[in-house]
């Protein structure tokens, strides 16, 4: 945690330069301590690995602007306001701040801190998914990105059933330790298994909507699984690492948007590690899958279907 100077009264703000799913369920895991201490929430998402210029409000260029969040009084920054340095943490840093910043807001105790900013992952201590969809909901996507999503989903899911499918590889990353997922080569043929369910159920002919971050576990499951759909997007070459850790990632943000939103029109989703954040706002929002195909906690290593 650290403070920041302004005179927007007492805030609190997450600072993150991650994925756009860590960064949205951190950014409640901080209103959640906003209403808990009576503070203004700081929706100040600058120096995005999404934009190319470090002052540009990722918020803003992915929703559009608010003045409140659930009930909570928030501010956004303007083109003038003061951009501070931003300095990356190790990662033995980033492990304890993020531990001290989820404890902070699960206790949601105040401190004497005006400015607290939040640092490491506070995903974790977002408030819960019931919470997390209601405050999902109230987000406004910016006009081209929602028409992005309405076109997608018209060519994509259709007006029928549909299920969604997001695997995070990693393609050579390992954050949450989401490797352990893929050491014994089965993964995709879990997911597989999961999409002949909701078929079973849904019909043989349902549309597959997949979202992942590595061409080799598109290719794989395109060539498993009939009717298989995906956005055309960028990816990294193989083993590369996260789409989001590159130079290239403000030339994939709309294609990140558009499928983690068009996920939560899907009718069963299929998530792959269970707990990949990217996946997790679209399980928020989306309605539950039909109650004999959801499977929220999975065991060992098999998908989560929400």
């Amino acid at each position: 945690m650290s403070q920041v100077g302004d005179s927007t009264g007492r805030t609190v703000a997450v600072r993150r330069r991650a994925g756009m799913g860590d960064v949205l369920l951190g950014t409640t895991a901080a209103w959640r301590f906003a209403l808990a201490t009576g503070r203004t929430l700081r929706l100040d998402w600058r120096h995005s690995r999404y934009t190319t210029d470090p002052s540009t409000n990722l918020f803003t260029e992915v929703f559009e602007p608010i003045e409140r969040w659930g009930g909570v009084p928030v501010w956004l920054p303007t083109a003038g306001d003061a951009l501070d340095e931003y300095l990356p943490l190790s990662a033995a840093d980033e492990q304890a701040s993020g531990f001290h910043a989820c404890e902070l807001v699960e206790n949601g105790r105040d401190i004497p801190d005006d400015h607290v900013v939040l640092r490491g992952c506070v995903a974790p201590a977002h408030p819960g998914r019931k919470v997390m969809g209601g405050l999902l909901r109230e987000l406004q996507l910016q006009p081209h990105l929602a028409a992005a999503v309405e076109t997608a989903r018209g060519q994509l899911l259709g007006d029928g059933s549909s299920i969604g499918v997001h695997i995070r590889h990693g393609n050579g990353g390992d954050i949450m330790a989401h490797t352990a997922h893929w050491r014994d080569g089965l993964a995709v043929h879990r997911v597989v298994q999961a999409i002949r369910r909701a078929r079973d159920v849904l019909g043989p002919e349902v549309p597959v909507l997949l979202a992942t971050d590595a061409v080799e576990i598109r290719d794989a499951l395109c060539a498993m699984v009939p009717g298989v759909r995906t956005i055309e997007k960028r990816f990294r070459p193989q083993g590369a690492g996260e789409l989001h850790r590159w130079a290239d990632a403000p030339s994939t943000l709309a294609d990140a948007v558009v499928e983690m939103w068009l996920l939560a029109h899907t009718t069963v989703l299929v998530r792959m590690p269970p707990r990949s954040y990217f996946s997790a706002p679209a399980a928020f929002i989306k309605p539950p899958a039909p109650q004999d195909l959801l499977l929220r906690g999975p065991k060992a290593l098999q998908p989560a279907l929400w």
